[in-house]
Protein backbone atom coordinates (compact mmCIF):
# COMPACT_ATOMS: atom_id res chain seq x y z
CA UNK A 1 0.00 0.00 0.00
CA UNK A 2 2.83 2.84 0.95
CA UNK A 3 4.45 1.66 -1.99
CA UNK A 4 1.38 2.29 -4.46
CA UNK A 5 1.04 5.59 -2.75
CA UNK A 6 4.98 6.61 -3.07
CA UNK A 7 4.50 5.59 -6.98
CA UNK A 8 1.36 7.69 -7.00
CA UNK A 9 2.72 10.66 -5.64
CA UNK A 10 5.74 10.39 -8.12
CA UNK A 11 3.44 10.18 -10.73
CA UNK A 12 1.56 13.35 -9.57
CA UNK A 13 5.04 14.88 -9.00
CA UNK A 14 6.11 14.74 -12.93
CA UNK A 15 2.68 15.39 -14.26
CA UNK A 16 1.93 18.09 -12.63
CA UNK A 17 5.09 19.83 -11.81
CA UNK A 18 7.69 19.59 -8.90
CA UNK A 19 6.94 20.86 -5.69
CA UNK A 20 9.65 23.89 -5.59
CA UNK A 21 10.96 22.66 -2.37
CA UNK A 22 11.83 19.19 -3.40
CA UNK A 23 13.14 21.21 -6.94
CA UNK A 24 14.85 23.13 -4.68
CA UNK A 25 16.65 20.52 -2.86
CA UNK A 26 17.58 18.16 -5.85
CA UNK A 27 19.19 21.25 -7.63
CA UNK A 28 21.17 21.91 -4.47
CA UNK A 29 22.47 18.59 -5.00
CA UNK A 30 23.53 18.94 -8.31
CA UNK A 31 24.86 22.77 -7.79
CA UNK A 32 28.44 22.74 -9.57
CA UNK A 33 29.82 24.87 -7.13
CA UNK A 34 28.49 23.17 -4.58
CA UNK A 35 30.24 19.86 -5.78
CA UNK A 36 33.30 21.88 -6.64
CA UNK A 37 33.66 23.05 -3.00
CA UNK A 38 33.57 19.09 -2.01
CA UNK A 39 36.53 18.55 -3.61
CA UNK A 40 38.71 21.29 -2.12
CA UNK A 41 36.71 20.52 1.22
CA UNK A 42 38.42 16.89 0.23
CA UNK A 43 41.60 18.90 -0.33
CA UNK A 44 42.16 20.66 2.33
CA UNK A 45 41.82 17.41 4.78
CA UNK A 46 44.83 15.92 2.48
CA UNK A 47 46.83 19.06 2.60
CA UNK A 48 45.70 18.75 6.66
CA UNK A 49 47.28 14.77 6.84
CA UNK A 50 50.50 16.20 5.08
CA UNK A 51 50.71 18.65 7.53
CA UNK A 52 50.95 16.61 10.03
CA UNK A 53 52.33 13.59 8.52
CA UNK A 54 55.58 12.35 10.85
CA UNK A 55 58.93 13.39 9.00
CA UNK A 56 61.04 10.89 7.15
CA UNK A 57 64.55 9.61 8.93
CA UNK A 58 67.32 9.98 6.97
CA UNK A 59 70.41 7.03 7.22
CA UNK A 60 73.55 8.10 6.10
CA UNK A 61 76.31 5.73 5.26
CA UNK A 62 79.90 6.52 4.24
CA UNK A 63 82.90 3.93 3.08
CA UNK A 64 86.38 4.44 3.81
CA UNK A 65 89.47 3.28 3.39
CA UNK A 66 92.30 2.92 5.42
CA UNK A 67 96.19 2.42 5.08
CA UNK A 68 95.45 -0.97 7.15
CA UNK A 69 92.54 -1.74 5.80
CA UNK A 70 88.94 -0.31 5.32
CA UNK A 71 85.45 0.56 7.63
CA UNK A 72 82.53 2.49 7.03
CA UNK A 73 80.17 4.62 8.77
CA UNK A 74 76.61 5.26 9.34
CA UNK A 75 74.39 7.67 10.68
CA UNK A 76 70.83 7.62 11.50
CA UNK A 77 68.91 11.13 11.74
CA UNK A 78 65.59 10.50 13.49
CA UNK A 79 63.16 13.95 13.57
CA UNK A 80 60.99 14.72 16.31
CA UNK A 81 58.75 17.76 16.08
CA UNK A 82 58.72 19.59 19.75
CA UNK A 83 55.33 18.92 21.46
CA UNK A 84 54.26 22.92 21.79
CA UNK A 85 54.83 23.31 17.48
CA UNK A 86 53.04 20.10 17.21
CA UNK A 87 50.02 21.25 19.16
CA UNK A 88 50.15 24.49 17.37
CA UNK A 89 50.44 22.80 13.81
CA UNK A 90 47.60 21.10 14.22
CA UNK A 91 45.63 24.08 15.07
CA UNK A 92 46.63 25.47 11.80
CA UNK A 93 45.86 22.35 9.64
CA UNK A 94 42.55 21.57 11.36
CA UNK A 95 41.13 25.68 10.52
CA UNK A 96 42.15 25.30 6.94
CA UNK A 97 39.29 22.58 6.63
CA UNK A 98 37.09 24.45 8.73
CA UNK A 99 37.20 27.40 6.36
CA UNK A 100 36.78 25.50 3.88
CA UNK A 101 33.64 23.62 4.99
CA UNK A 102 32.47 27.25 6.41
CA UNK A 103 32.63 28.49 2.89
CA UNK A 104 30.83 25.43 1.81
CA UNK A 105 27.33 27.00 4.07
CA UNK A 106 28.13 30.29 2.26
CA UNK A 107 27.32 28.75 -1.38
CA UNK A 108 24.80 26.62 -0.44
CA UNK A 109 22.75 29.58 1.47
CA UNK A 110 23.51 31.93 -1.33
CA UNK A 111 22.08 29.23 -3.70
CA UNK A 112 18.84 29.02 -1.73
CA UNK A 113 17.76 32.26 -1.59
CA UNK A 114 18.82 32.77 -5.16
CA UNK A 115 17.02 30.09 -6.09
CA UNK A 116 14.05 31.51 -3.79
CA UNK A 117 13.98 34.76 -5.80
CA UNK A 118 14.01 33.56 -9.18
CA UNK A 119 11.00 31.08 -8.17
CA UNK A 120 9.19 34.61 -6.72
CA UNK A 121 10.08 36.32 -9.76
CA UNK A 122 8.36 33.37 -12.11
CA UNK A 123 5.37 33.19 -9.51
CA UNK A 124 4.91 37.05 -10.07
CA UNK A 125 4.82 37.08 -13.53
CA UNK A 126 2.26 34.52 -13.55
CA UNK A 127 0.34 36.37 -10.90
CA UNK A 128 0.05 39.14 -12.95
CA UNK A 129 -2.14 37.05 -15.43
CA UNK A 130 -4.72 37.11 -13.35
CA UNK A 131 -5.71 40.70 -13.63
CA UNK A 132 -5.14 40.27 -17.06
CA UNK A 133 -7.71 37.63 -17.22
CA UNK A 134 -9.82 39.77 -15.43
CA UNK A 135 -10.04 42.34 -17.50
CA UNK A 136 -10.69 40.32 -20.08
CA UNK A 137 -13.82 39.13 -18.56
CA UNK A 138 -14.81 42.38 -17.89
CA UNK A 139 -14.33 43.52 -21.88
CA UNK A 140 -16.29 40.45 -23.05
CA UNK A 141 -19.07 41.04 -20.12
CA UNK A 142 -19.16 44.97 -21.64
CA UNK A 143 -19.07 43.50 -24.81
CA UNK A 144 -22.07 41.73 -24.84
CA UNK A 145 -23.78 44.71 -23.43
CA UNK A 146 -23.05 46.91 -25.59
CA UNK A 147 -23.84 44.41 -28.72
CA UNK A 148 -27.16 43.66 -26.77
CA UNK A 149 -28.18 47.40 -26.69
CA UNK A 150 -27.15 48.02 -30.36
CA UNK A 151 -29.14 45.44 -31.65
CA UNK A 152 -32.02 47.18 -29.57
CA UNK A 153 -31.49 50.36 -31.33
CA UNK A 154 -30.44 52.26 -28.72
CA UNK A 155 -26.44 51.25 -28.35
CA UNK A 156 -23.43 52.62 -29.91
CA UNK A 157 -21.63 50.62 -32.69
CA UNK A 158 -18.77 52.67 -32.09
CA UNK A 159 -18.67 51.14 -28.15
CA UNK A 160 -18.72 47.79 -29.90
CA UNK A 161 -15.39 48.45 -31.94
CA UNK A 162 -13.61 49.77 -28.93
CA UNK A 163 -14.35 47.05 -26.93
CA UNK A 164 -13.52 44.58 -29.92
CA UNK A 165 -10.40 46.44 -29.97
CA UNK A 166 -9.81 46.28 -26.09
CA UNK A 167 -9.95 42.42 -26.45
CA UNK A 168 -7.43 42.03 -29.30
CA UNK A 169 -5.26 44.19 -26.95
CA UNK A 170 -5.89 42.18 -24.10
CA UNK A 171 -5.19 39.15 -25.93
CA UNK A 172 -1.51 40.42 -27.22
CA UNK A 173 -1.04 41.77 -23.28
CA UNK A 174 -1.83 37.91 -21.94
CA UNK A 175 0.80 37.04 -24.67
CA UNK A 176 3.32 39.21 -23.74
CA UNK A 177 3.27 38.21 -20.08
CA UNK A 178 3.25 34.67 -20.87
CA UNK A 179 6.31 35.31 -22.27
CA UNK A 180 8.09 37.16 -19.43
CA UNK A 181 6.39 34.05 -17.33
CA UNK A 182 8.99 31.95 -19.70
CA UNK A 183 12.23 34.09 -19.20
CA UNK A 184 11.55 33.98 -15.94
CA UNK A 185 11.38 29.80 -15.77
CA UNK A 186 14.31 29.69 -17.68
CA UNK A 187 16.62 31.99 -15.53
CA UNK A 188 15.15 29.55 -12.61
CA UNK A 189 15.78 26.12 -14.56
CA UNK A 190 19.35 27.77 -15.57
CA UNK A 191 20.61 29.27 -12.63
CA UNK A 192 19.22 25.22 -10.98
CA UNK A 193 20.72 23.22 -13.69
CA UNK A 194 17.58 21.55 -13.78
CA UNK A 195 14.95 21.30 -16.66
CA UNK A 196 12.05 20.27 -14.81
CA UNK A 197 8.81 21.30 -14.82
CA UNK A 198 8.09 23.42 -12.29
CA UNK A 199 4.78 24.71 -11.42
CA UNK A 200 3.99 28.59 -10.32
CA UNK A 201 1.86 28.45 -7.23
CA UNK A 202 1.55 30.99 -4.24
CA UNK A 203 4.64 33.50 -3.09
CA UNK A 204 6.17 31.14 -0.56
CA UNK A 205 5.77 33.87 2.30
CA UNK A 206 2.09 35.21 3.48
CA UNK A 207 3.49 35.65 7.22
CA UNK A 208 6.75 38.37 7.32
CA UNK A 209 8.95 37.56 10.21
CA UNK A 210 10.65 40.29 11.06
CA UNK A 211 12.77 40.24 14.41
CA UNK A 212 15.82 37.52 14.98
CA UNK A 213 19.53 37.72 15.40
CA UNK A 214 21.66 38.74 12.50
CA UNK A 215 23.83 35.69 11.70
CA UNK A 216 24.29 35.37 7.68
CA UNK A 217 26.21 32.50 6.65
CA UNK A 218 29.64 34.76 5.84
CA UNK A 219 29.76 35.63 9.79
CA UNK A 220 30.84 32.33 10.70
CA UNK A 221 33.20 31.90 7.71
CA UNK A 222 35.15 35.16 8.34
CA UNK A 223 35.28 33.91 11.72
CA UNK A 224 36.98 30.46 10.78
CA UNK A 225 39.62 32.34 8.17
CA UNK A 226 40.43 34.85 11.38
CA UNK A 227 41.28 31.81 13.25
CA UNK A 228 43.21 30.27 10.70
CA UNK A 229 45.29 32.96 10.39
CA UNK A 230 45.58 33.30 13.98
CA UNK A 231 46.82 30.00 14.13
CA UNK A 232 49.28 29.98 11.03
CA UNK A 233 50.84 33.13 12.94
CA UNK A 234 51.10 31.37 15.95
CA UNK A 235 52.39 28.06 14.02
CA UNK A 236 54.95 30.70 12.21
CA UNK A 237 56.39 32.20 15.13
CA UNK A 238 58.25 28.69 16.88
CA UNK A 239 61.95 29.34 15.88
CA UNK A 240 63.10 25.90 16.87
CA UNK A 241 60.12 23.55 15.25
CA UNK A 242 61.77 19.89 15.48
CA UNK A 243 65.16 18.54 16.77
CA UNK A 244 67.22 15.74 15.10
CA UNK A 245 68.12 13.02 17.59
CA UNK A 246 71.25 11.03 15.67
CA UNK A 247 72.91 7.78 16.28
CA UNK A 248 76.15 6.81 14.69
CA UNK A 249 78.32 3.98 14.51
CA UNK A 250 81.96 4.31 12.84
CA UNK A 251 83.93 1.31 11.99
CA UNK A 252 87.36 1.12 11.63
CA UNK A 253 90.10 -1.76 11.06
CA UNK A 254 90.54 -2.29 14.28
CA UNK A 255 87.85 -0.57 16.52
CA UNK A 256 84.70 0.57 16.34
CA UNK A 257 82.17 3.61 17.57
CA UNK A 258 78.77 4.74 18.55
CA UNK A 259 77.93 7.85 18.95
CA UNK A 260 74.49 9.08 19.95
CA UNK A 261 73.67 13.46 19.89
CA UNK A 262 70.80 15.35 19.57
CA UNK A 263 71.01 18.14 16.56
CA UNK A 264 69.14 21.36 17.28
CA UNK A 265 68.86 24.07 14.73
CA UNK A 266 70.08 27.54 15.87
CA UNK A 267 67.22 30.06 14.80
CA UNK A 268 69.21 32.92 14.00
CA UNK A 269 66.94 34.25 11.37
CA UNK A 270 63.94 34.29 13.02
CA UNK A 271 60.24 34.17 10.80
CA UNK A 272 59.20 37.63 11.51
CA UNK A 273 57.92 38.75 8.11
CA UNK A 274 55.73 35.15 8.12
CA UNK A 275 54.36 35.93 11.35
CA UNK A 276 53.73 39.41 10.49
CA UNK A 277 51.92 38.52 7.43
CA UNK A 278 49.71 35.96 8.75
CA UNK A 279 48.78 38.59 11.67
CA UNK A 280 47.72 41.30 9.50
CA UNK A 281 45.47 38.58 7.00
CA UNK A 282 43.89 37.45 10.94
CA UNK A 283 43.22 41.55 11.38
CA UNK A 284 41.70 41.78 7.81
CA UNK A 285 39.38 39.27 8.30
CA UNK A 286 38.16 40.62 11.35
CA UNK A 287 37.76 44.14 10.45
CA UNK A 288 35.63 42.45 7.43
CA UNK A 289 33.56 40.72 9.66
CA UNK A 290 32.62 43.72 11.71
CA UNK A 291 32.42 45.45 8.35
CA UNK A 292 29.38 42.75 6.96
CA UNK A 293 27.79 42.94 10.80
CA UNK A 294 27.80 46.52 10.30
CA UNK A 295 26.17 46.78 6.81
CA UNK A 296 23.96 43.58 7.86
CA UNK A 297 22.51 45.24 10.50
CA UNK A 298 21.65 48.14 8.34
CA UNK A 299 20.44 46.32 5.95
CA UNK A 300 17.95 44.65 8.14
CA UNK A 301 16.58 47.45 9.59
CA UNK A 302 15.69 49.25 6.23
CA UNK A 303 14.51 45.70 5.21
CA UNK A 304 12.13 45.84 8.42
CA UNK A 305 10.99 49.19 7.30
CA UNK A 306 10.02 48.58 3.99
CA UNK A 307 8.38 45.51 4.90
CA UNK A 308 5.79 47.89 7.78
CA UNK A 309 5.48 50.26 5.14
CA UNK A 310 4.46 47.70 2.50
CA UNK A 311 2.15 46.22 4.50
CA UNK A 312 0.32 49.31 5.05
CA UNK A 313 -0.01 50.06 1.66
CA UNK A 314 -0.99 46.75 1.12
CA UNK A 315 -4.23 46.99 3.79
CA UNK A 316 -4.82 50.23 1.54
CA UNK A 317 -4.99 48.58 -1.19
CA UNK A 318 -6.98 45.67 -0.18
CA UNK A 319 -9.64 48.24 1.18
CA UNK A 320 -9.66 50.49 -2.02
CA UNK A 321 -9.98 47.62 -3.81
CA UNK A 322 -13.23 46.51 -2.56
CA UNK A 323 -14.96 50.35 -3.20
CA UNK A 324 -13.56 50.28 -6.60
CA UNK A 325 -15.62 46.74 -6.97
CA UNK A 326 -18.37 48.18 -5.74
CA UNK A 327 -18.17 50.97 -8.32
CA UNK A 328 -17.26 49.37 -11.18
CA UNK A 329 -20.39 47.41 -10.59
CA UNK A 330 -22.42 50.19 -10.06
CA UNK A 331 -21.08 51.83 -13.68
CA UNK A 332 -21.90 48.10 -15.71
CA UNK A 333 -25.74 48.16 -14.23
CA UNK A 334 -25.75 51.36 -15.07
CA UNK A 335 -24.47 51.34 -19.10
CA UNK A 336 -26.91 48.62 -19.15
CA UNK A 337 -29.84 51.20 -18.86
CA UNK A 338 -27.80 54.30 -20.48
CA UNK A 339 -27.43 56.12 -17.50
CA UNK A 340 -23.20 55.66 -17.89
CA UNK A 341 -20.78 55.94 -21.06
CA UNK A 342 -18.67 53.29 -21.79
CA UNK A 343 -15.83 56.16 -21.11
CA UNK A 344 -16.65 55.87 -17.38
CA UNK A 345 -16.66 51.66 -17.32
CA UNK A 346 -13.37 51.99 -18.59
CA UNK A 347 -11.89 54.23 -16.21
CA UNK A 348 -13.49 52.63 -13.16
CA UNK A 349 -12.29 49.15 -14.17
CA UNK A 350 -9.00 50.32 -15.11
CA UNK A 351 -8.69 52.07 -11.63
CA UNK A 352 -9.58 48.63 -10.74
CA UNK A 353 -7.30 46.54 -12.92
CA UNK A 354 -4.39 48.40 -11.74
CA UNK A 355 -5.19 48.33 -8.16
CA UNK A 356 -5.36 44.45 -8.79
CA UNK A 357 -1.73 44.42 -10.10
CA UNK A 358 -0.62 46.92 -7.51
CA UNK A 359 -1.47 44.06 -4.79
CA UNK A 360 0.32 41.59 -7.24
CA UNK A 361 3.50 43.80 -6.51
CA UNK A 362 3.71 44.49 -3.45
CA UNK A 363 3.12 40.95 -2.57
CA UNK A 364 5.79 40.32 -4.93
CA UNK A 365 8.00 43.37 -2.77
CA UNK A 366 7.12 41.15 0.35
CA UNK A 367 8.46 37.89 -0.34
CA UNK A 368 11.91 39.50 -1.76
CA UNK A 369 12.38 41.52 1.45
CA UNK A 370 11.69 38.57 3.30
CA UNK A 371 14.04 36.02 1.69
CA UNK A 372 16.66 38.74 1.97
CA UNK A 373 15.75 38.69 6.06
CA UNK A 374 15.75 35.24 5.96
CA UNK A 375 19.31 35.05 4.48
CA UNK A 376 20.56 37.70 6.79
CA UNK A 377 19.19 36.22 10.13
CA UNK A 378 20.87 32.71 8.89
CA UNK A 379 17.55 30.84 7.79
CA UNK A 380 19.51 29.32 4.86
CA UNK A 381 22.51 28.13 6.98
CA UNK A 382 21.53 24.40 7.13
Amino acid sequence: MRRAILLTSITVCFVFGADFQAFKQEALEHFPKLLQQKGKIAIAKENQAKLLRPLNPQLEILGSRYEDGSGFETTLQIPYRLPDYMRDLKKRAVSEVEVQKAYEYVLKARFRKNLELLYTRYVYHNKLLAPIHAEIAIYKRLLAIAKNKYAKGYGKYIDVLKLQAKLLMLQKKVLDRENEAVKALTKLKKYAGLDRKIEPGSFLYTKYTLSGKINPPEFNWNAKKQKQYAYLAKEQSHTIKNINFTINYEKEPSSGIVRAGLSIPLPINKPKQEVAIAKMKAQNAALELQLLKNRYAVELGGLQKQVQMIQKSLDLLQKTKKKQKKLLDLYIASYKIDQSTLLDILDAQEAYISIEKEIVKKLFLLNLNQIQINYIKGQYND
